[in-house]
């Protein structure tokens, strides 16, 4: 049976591939993705949203998905083993898959992502954000990579040019170097043209770890056997063998291969019994010789024979170490050696440390933390009960009393009562006039003392002669005045009348402004006054509802005498003005013949008789009428509020909250003449946290909160400071590095070439000056454009257009930098020996990429640093001098 996951053929009747171990389906199974998820799809209640199916593979399937409140594109893996099938969005595993071995498949794919996330900083492998398991299966979400797989680029093209194909090579070097030198090492196990991408910005990153296994380096371990004919090593095939990085190495020889020539070697079990593979080379004579011995170098059958470093794959790549001959001959490669970087093991172990995860800020005392959130998941967990719930028997027995007025006699609570109409502003002398307010003069002596009739006026006149600064009062009825003596007296000065002999007493007399005010008898209220509009009479205002008569001209009935300064209540006088006697109220009950005095005006009751129900404590006391109804309802405290029919506990309303009246409850009795809204009682009677409490101890969780992201912050900014400076280091050692010639440029696209023992230090675009002497005056004049070139040995520049200029370094007599004016560009002034003039370089500053450890970074470079390696590598040649 053939295997359609590795197309390695199997005996019948096998349940999984002896190569690569995926579960053999009948030929019948469905494999066409008629079993995906359809766009539209959400994951974790909407987290993920799938958006559409990107390959489909035997273990899985991979979706591109939407992360919307990050407002992000992101890969979905979904872990979907060929035979599997889906109803709606569950996945059911094949029959021949046990309960049991498809949790264990679930998790290993678990595990591919824990092994990514420790690598998120590594360049060369796909991020991971998130795993979770869901639908019965497990689901991976990736960084979405826009581009296509090495594979496709192969297929499209047929072969790689080789400084392409070996610039992608070193990119998975580099991020499998951070996967050997990890504790615990890891192992890809799938290295693979499918399983590398290249996307839009030419970032070569490494997919699909489900491969991916930890390995003590140099010891045999029982692994899996899963394989990939072509690109597997021969160890691979075994289920207990030693692994070692040796391993992946093969695959991405095996791959560079594939990309070199078009097609991939013949698988390692074939080659173990003869089956030969030429070099690329052979198969295409424009790959360098030095490429292809690091190719055979890779994929040697036996692993002792194979580079056993990502490191030293790529130092053969790039022509700077040795490599054993294929045919067992000793030779060096094309490029020797370079001299040992002095660099290397200060940068070995930065990059290892840059490499490693930022630390776990230390575990933090949250016991105050988790004791507020249990308080408050006792708060999540109460179930509100309803409005009509007493708090204290917990009974749907609370109704709301608000004192409305109903009508209805508040004695007796039988019928409505009978109302006599009145009207409260009635003028009880003439009965027929109207009272209404009449403010008066605001003096100290408001009255006249004199007729005790009329509001004095001021004046500033005394018999027609004007005053400077004394106050003269004068009454328009009798023709008294009063002047001001001092700030305290009064004298009085003159009268024309003196209806009651005060005048004739008190002439020429100073007195307190008090004592003119008693004599006026009208000391009441000296801010306002009511007076009829029919007969004229005048009511003093007492307190805030009552009248007292204070002067009368006619009176009709006879009533003037009696009410004269006594202070009575409107709805009283208006009842007189009705000609209702005063012991009779104008409201009564048919029923209890309660008599009231109601004052709409006021909304008040005043009892007056309480009828066939004998004394009330209420008698001839004035009570707003919401009292009344609210004691009527039963509320002993005659305040609106709510009241439990069952327990007769009772909350007064009072100011937006319920105020405990009284209760017979135990748990709440301690906490009478309190205040709380309803819901918050209720939760004390249930013992739960109320609003106020909540609130604060959600403030209190709040303030740790921000007190620990600020702790984690200080903590990862402190690692992340350190891991800037160690950055900034292993930059500055990258460029020593690269001027020191340990990191040699690459010179593909030019048309110089390195010769046998020499390595390029330096690449940039240029443009030559030639020096100028002109009636004795020196200048520089432009030459051409081009790319120079500073190799250990000599000095090229490649002109655009033209031959490949070329000097040794030997004959470089000085160097030197000079500005051009006009430009940014420095001038690079170099004299030889062999020539009488100087020649000039102009060079911009320019950015150059240096990968080296897994770690990438970007050098800055001008024409200062060059002179800097020509005066290093001048230097390094008298020393070997």
């Amino acid at each position: 049976m053939l295997c359609y996951a590795c197309g390695t053929q199997n005996p019948d009747n096998v349940p999984t591939c002896r190569t690569c171990g995926v579960p053999m389906r009948a030929p019948s199974a469905p494999v066409d993705g008629t079993d995906t998820m359809p766009g539209g799809t959400r994951l974790q209640g909407g987290l993920y949203i799938i958006r559409e199916v990107l390959g489909q593979g035997g273990f899985g399937i991979t979706y591109r998905g939407s992360e919307p409140h990050l407002n992000r594109d992101i890969a979905i893996k979904e872990m979907f083993y060929a035979g599997s099938t889906r109803r709606s969005t569950t996945v059911q595993p094949s029959g021949a898959t046990t309960t049991a071995q498809y949790g264990e498949m679930r998790s290993k794919f678990l595990e591919e992502a824990q092994t990514l996330v420790e690598f998120q900083r590594v360049p060369g492998i796909v991020g991971v954000y998130a795993a979770f398991e869901e639908n019965n299966t497990a689901y991976m979400v990736m960084e979405f990579l826009k581009g296509c797989p090495l594979s496709k680029l192969i297929s499209t093209r047929g072969k790689l040019p080789e400084p392409l194909a070996v610039r992608y090579t070193i990119a998975v070097c580099e991020a499998l170097s951070a996967l050997h030198r990890h504790v615990p090492p890891y192992l890809h196990r799938d290295i693979k043209p499918d399983n590398i991408m290249v996307t839009d910005e030419q970032r070569v990153v490494l997919v699909d770890f489900g491969s991916a296994r930890s390995f003590a380096a140099g010891h045999t371990k029982r692994m899996t056997t899963m394989v990939t004919p072509g690109y597997a090593p021969l160890e691979q095939y075994g289920q207990q063998a030693r692994f070692d990085c040796f391993t992946d190495i093969y695959a991405v020889g095996a791959t560079l291969y594939n990309a070199l020539v078009g097609e991939p070697p013949a698988s390692a079990t074939d080659r173990a019994t003869g089956v030969q593979v030429a070099p690329p080379y052979r198969r295409d004579p424009a790959i360098s010789r030095a490429v292809s011995e690091a190719v055979m170098w890779a994929i040697e059958i036996k692993a002792d024979r194979r580079p056993q470093s990502a490191e030293q794959f790529i130092e053969a790549l790039r022509g700077t170490s040795r490599q054993p001959n294929t045919s067992g001959r000793s030779r060096q490669t094309e490029t020797p050696a370079a001299p040992p970087n002095p660099y290397l093991p200060r940068m070995r172990q930065l990059a290892d440390e840059l490499n490693k995860p930022l630390a776990q800020p230390p575990q933090q005392n949250t016991s105050a933390a988790a004791d507020i959130q249990r308080r408050l998941a006792v708060v999540a967990a109460y179930q509100v009960p309803p409005e009509n719930q007493c708090p204290a028997c917990e009974k749907q027995s609370l109704i709301r009393i608000d004192g409305t007025d109903t009508g209805r006699c508040p004695i007796c609570c039988g019928p409505a009562l009978v109302i006599h109409a009145i009207r409260l502003n009635a003028c009880p002398i003439c009965h027929d006039g109207s009272l209404s307010d009449r403010s008066l003069n605001g003096h100290p002596i408001p009255f006249c003392p004199v007729c005790r009739h009329s509001i004095l006026k001021e004046s500033r006149r005394v018999f027609g002669i004007p005053l400077k600064s004394k106050w003269i009062w004068q009454c328009s009825t009798c023709g008294a005045e009063l002047r001001q003596k001092r700030s305290e007296e009064v004298e009085l000065i003159r009268f024309d009348s003196d209806p009651f002999g005060v005048g004739a007493k008190h002439r020429g007399t100073c007195l307190p402004t008090s004592s003119w005010n008693e004599l006026s008898c009208r000391v009441w209220n000296l801010t306002s006054e009511q007076a009829c509009d029919e007969c004229g009479a005048e009511f003093d205002v007492v307190g805030t509802s009552q009248l007292a008569l204070a002067w009368f001209g006619s009176d009709p009935y006879g009533m003037g005498p009696s009410l004269r300064a006594r202070p009575l209540s409107t709805v009283t006088l208006a009842k007189m003005a009705a000609g209702i006697p005063a012991t009779k109220g104008n409201a009564c009950c048919p029923q209890c013949e309660a008599e009231f005095d109601r004052d709409p005006a006021r909304k008040s009751l005043t009892l007056l008789n309480a009828g066939r129900r004998g004394g009330h404590s209420w008698l001839g006391v004035e009570m707003p009428i919401v009292t009344w109804y609210a004691a009527s309802a039963g509320k002993h405290s005659f305040v609106p509020g709510w009241l439990c029919r069952e327990c007769r506990t009772e909350f007064d309303a009072v100011d937006g909250s319920a105020r405990l009246a009284s209760t017979p409850s135990p748990t709440l009795s301690p906490y009478t003449n309190n205040a709380h809204s309803l819901s918050d009682w209720r939760r004390i009677t249930a013992g739960v946290p109320d609003s106020t409490e909540e609130q604060r101890l959600r403030g209190q969780l709040d303030s740790l909160e921000r007190q620990r992201k600020s702790e984690v912050a200080r903590f990862f900014d402190a690692q992340n400071a350190a891991r800037a400076i160690k950055e900034r280091e292993l930059s500055d050692l990258h460029k020593q590095a690269l001027l020191g010639g340990f990191c040699p440029f690459d010179l593909s696209g030019t048309r110089v070439e390195v010769r046998s023992g020499q390595v390029a230090c330096w690449r940039s675009p240029a443009r030559r000056w030639v020096g100028r002497i002109k009636e004795g005056r020196s200048y520089w004049v432009t030459d051409c454009s081009g790319t120079l070139v500073v190799t250990s040995e000599r000095f090229l520049f490649d002109s655009t257009g033209g031959a490949v200029w070329s000097k040794p370094l030997a004959k470089l007599k000085s160097v030197n930098i000079t500005t051009i004016r006009n430009s940014t560009a420095l001038l690079l002034i170099t004299q030889f020996d062999d020539l009488q003039k100087p020649h000039g370089f102009a060079i911009d500053s320019f950015s150059h990429p240096v990968s080296f450890l897994g770690r990438s970074s970007a050098i800055t470079l001008n024409a200062n640093d060059l002179v800097a390696l020509l005066r290093s590598l001048i230097e390094r040649r008298d020393k070997a001098v």
